[in-house]
């Protein structure tokens, strides 16, 4: 009996499953939107038109509300984050999971997507800013900027996050090393710009 219960209890942890991390590679190509506003100069301006008729392909539930920060598109994936603290990557194609990942709190602002790492901000985190590896499925590394809301800025090899402290701080975006910091003289709930 108790072994039937046992394997009962682990079929329905299983079944709601999803990988945490991609099977299929993310190729990085110059149009993709890697971040809020598209790309660091965050214009918002997308390299190709829409052209009306437009017509709903496919749905997506990702369990929770998001915040006020866009959606992820590159190569043929979709990352979109949420108030649940889980990040999706969803098949352009047929709006199927490709994986989801559970980071804890909120992700509030669009996390950005860099070459090998997706960097994710956190509200209400110790560890609030994350560099996730996507192919292996690992937090290559984890930095304390305070209650991060706001949309990390990446850079060439840099990124940016400003957190509701009011604090600016440039990290390495390979390692996670603080490469400088700024205190805003009143707390913020802004975005990184690029000038």
């Amino acid at each position: 009996m108790r072994i039937a219960t046992a394997l009962i209890l682990a079929l329905v942890a299983l079944a709601g499953c999803v990988p945490t991390h991609l099977r299929e590679s993310v190729r990085l190509r110059p149009a993709d939107w890697t971040m809020e506003g598209g790309g660091p100069g965050r214009t918002n301006e997308a390299a190709s038109a829409l052209r009306p008729p437009l017509a709903l392909r496919w749905e997506y539930d990702a369990g929770a509300g998001f915040g006020p920060g866009s959606a992820l598109a590159a190569d043929s994936f979709v990352l979109v984050g949420n108030q649940r603290g889980e990040v999706h990557a969803v098949r352009l194609s047929d709006g199927n999971a490709a994986g989801v990942r559970d980071f804890g709190p909120a992700v509030a602002g669009t996390p950005a997507l860099g070459r090998k790492l997706l960097y994710v901000a956190l509200a209400g985190e110790k560890k609030s800013v994350v560099g996730y590896d996507l192919e292996n499925g690992r937090v290559a590394w984890e930095y304390a900027a305070g209650d991060v809301v706001a949309s990390p800025l990446l850079t060439g090899d840099r990124l940016v996050v400003v957190s509701l402290q009011g604090s600016v701080t440039c990290l390495d975006a390979a390692t996670g090393e603080k490469q400088w910091a700024r205190e805003a003289s009143a707390p913020r709930r802004s975005v990184a710009m690029r000038a």
